[in-house]
């Protein structure tokens, strides 16, 4: 019997980003007994990856489908939802995600398809590998590189360490590298929140709410891909932007999808976080850089948590970073 499975990819403003992603889509190995359907998304007002949808098209051969799809309508759910709904109309028995600044291993698809049929996951994703950018970095770029790297080596572990817990349902599920049983979704009524248009996080919401509605969560740990960190990310202002627009999304994950709007208890999460963010600062001013990396995530919480119950919302994918 052959598996039906689509591979979505949403893109907007990053050509060659896309075309090394799909390159390696095309070099990775295929499952047996499995139909693929590439649904590559334009997140834009006009469609312009038709060329590089013909030319992964003839990579794969007529045994394989692959559509480009325009979704006008800015943000990042809007993307995950058209080609939710595009898998749901083809009657696909899988969705697959990944970012268009990502490269698959050979054997990743395999690895993926196989972790998740394997142990009944309704719903997992595997790792996502960090490589530094090309060129030489300066000495608080690679410090920022480092930091990155050490904190996912240390979610790795966490991961892992769950998994081999059985609890495996206790990790959000990021769609960077994550796999979707369709018929589960359709079953629990699933779709990303467009209300979480340039927030980010709408992925983190779905796989909660995908363990509320009883979805088996799990973790596929040699279902591997690659991702080149931007050198525009390797800042400490990246650090705190990031930190602070990840907790915005918290604070309306947490909060305002249950119609809740609390102040002081996010105030007084953010007090305690900027008095730890200070110490680590002045740890940090003395030469101590991997504690200044961190006081400034942690500061970035702090703020995170104080606009959220000041009414702000993160705006974190509004701007287009690589190409």
């Amino acid at each position: 019997m052959t598996t039906s499975v689509a591979i979505a990819i949403a893109t907007r403003g990053r050509p060659k980003m896309f075309r090394d992603c799909l390159q390696s889509l095309a070099r990775m190995q295929l499952p047996a007994d499995t139909a693929l359907t590439f649904l590559l998304v334009e997140n834009d007002k006009t469609l312009t990856i038709a060329p590089l949808a013909e030319e992964l098209a003839s990579l794969m051969g007529d045994a394989h489908r692959v559509e480009a799809l325009l979704e006008p309508e800015a943000g990042i759910p809007f993307a995950r939802n058209k080609a939710l709904d595009r898998a749901q109309d083809l009657n696909c028995d899988w969705l697959i995600y990944i970012d268009d600044d990502e490269e698959v291993d050979a054997d990743w698809l395999v690895a993926l398809m196989r972790g998740a049929a394997q142990q009944q996951f309704d719903l997992a994703a595997g790792p996502v590998e960090q490589l530094a950018p090309d060129g030489t970095l300066s000495k608080s770029e690679q410090a920022v590189f480092d930091y990155f790297i050490a904190e996912g080596q240390r979610r790795r572990k966490i991961r892992e360490s769950r998994l081999h817990s059985g609890q495996a349902d206790r990790n959000d599920i990021a769609t960077n590298n994550w796999i979707g049983r369709l018929s589960a979704f359709r079953s629990a009524n699933l779709r990303f929140d467009e209300g979480m248009r340039y927030t980010g996080g709408s992925d983190t919401d779905l796989s909660r709410r995908a363990k509320a509605a009883g979805l088996k969560i799990g973790w596929v740990p040699d279902a591997i891909v690659r991702e080149v960190i931007p050198q525009s990310r390797l800042t400490y202002r990246y650090v705190y932007d990031r930190s602070r627009s990840q907790t915005l999304a918290k604070y309306h994950i947490r909060y305002r999808k249950q119609g809740r709007h609390p102040v002081v208890k996010p105030l007084l999460d953010a007090f305690v976080k900027a008095l730890v963010g200070s110490v680590r600062l002045l740890i940090g001013l003395t030469g101590n850089t991997r504690m200044r990396i961190k006081a400034m995530r942690t500061l970035g919480v702090a703020m995170g948590w104080t606009q959220g119950a000041l009414g702000a919302k993160s705006q974190l994918y509004r701007k287009i970073q690589g190409g």
